[in-house]
């Protein structure tokens, strides 16, 4: 994992690579609290927008912020960083 220092202090930021919805509220729980980077690129073609659907739908709910890294992979920020 690697660190990114923000005003509010150092946070982990943790590597999600996702495959299927399996493990879709452990991100969810996570990017509550801490940045996250959301790799798809072993994800199924097919699985991709309903996955990107519904990490933009939480993130709008929480107040949050997606930077694309590159086709399949997004940070996730606080709006405020």
């Amino acid at each position: 994992m690697q660190q990114l220092s923000t005003k509010k202090g150092t946070k982990e930021i943790k590597n999600f690579i996702v495959i299927d919805l399996s493990n879709i509220e452990e991100i969810l729980t996570y990017i509550k609290l801490y940045p996250a980077i959301i790799c798809l690129n072993n994800c199924k073609q097919h699985l991709k927008q309903r996955v990107i659907d519904v990490i933009t739908g939480a993130i709008y709910i929480l107040d949050k912020k997606v930077c694309p890294l590159d086709k399949d992979n997004y940070l996730i920020i606080d709006k405020d960083f």
